[in-house]
């Protein structure tokens, strides 16, 4: 009995209650009355939740989990653990127009399969979670250009994951080599931006998100730019792979 309660105890120890805030991911069901969702936390990074169904309507309803949803959390956190427990959460704040423009929609799902597939540390980055809470904060308020903000997303993200790239553009240099992340005056082998998507690629890894407001990229260029920068992430991240959305991304721009 003495051995059943030191080692009680001895658990109570590594067990600690904690608020963080929380960018959902991802969920996936994981029994007839029960979900598994993947969250990116301030104080943690990324968790998993099991959270169970219910028919109450109460501030707990899984309908809060959506992709890039912003979570007020309550978590009992243990290290080493797959899976966490997620106490209470609510939507803080809540969203106004991603949820319900089919556009806005499209790129949240887009990005938030973007940032599963990235994301896969547990432990704690400051600067990578303000920018991704207030990206989304912005993103929810923003009214023009809406169908640009992925591409400056993505091009700002990578200076939170390490490869952000030499913006060495000139007049001369309109070649974007994906692999050495920096402009080139000649045409590389492979991996490479056409002089013509130049321009549109200096000014995306040039600007801040907030620039997309003013951005004028032509529509025609759009999905050229979005293939090459999902090849210099593939190029750049160990088995980041096709996400399964980038279709349904096309077709809602296209």
């Amino acid at each position: 009995m003495q051995n059943l309660l030191g080692a009680f105890f001895f658990s109570q120890l590594f067990l600690m209650h904690e608020k963080t805030k929380g960018i959902v991911l991802n969920q996936f069901k994981y029994s007839d009355t029960s979900i598994i969702i993947h969250v990116y936390t301030e104080k943690f990074g990324r968790l998993n939740f099991i959270v169970r169904r219910t028919k109450r309507k109460t501030q707990n309803h899984i309908g809060l989990l959506q992709p890039l949803f912003l979570l007020d959390m309550e978590i009992t956190y243990r290290p080493q653990r797959s899976i966490q427990q997620l106490r209470h959460f609510s939507c803080a704040p809540p969203l106004t127009t991603i949820p319900f423009e089919v556009s806005k929609s499209s790129v949240a799902i887009f990005l938030a399969e973007v940032l599963y597939k990235i994301l896969r540390e547990e432990e704690e980055n400051a600067s990578l979670f303000g920018f991704l809470y207030n990206s989304i904060l912005f993103f929810d308020v923003l009214h023009e250009n809406t169908p640009n903000f992925h591409l400056f997303f993505l091009a700002n993200l990578t200076k939170h994951l390490g490869f952000y790239p030499i913006n060495n553009y000139t007049e001369t240099n309109k070649y974007f080599d994906l692999f050495e992340a920096q402009f080139s005056d000649t045409q590389p082998l492979q991996h490479y931006c056409e002089e013509y998507l130049g321009k549109w690629i200096n000014l995306l890894f040039a600007s801040n998100v907030k620039d997309v407001a003013s951005a004028k990229i032509e529509n025609r260029y759009r999905s050229s730019l979005l293939s090459k920068i999902m090849e210099f992430y593939k190029l750049h991240i160990e088995d980041f792979g096709q996400p399964k959305s980038l279709e349904i991304l096309r077709a809602v721009f296209s």
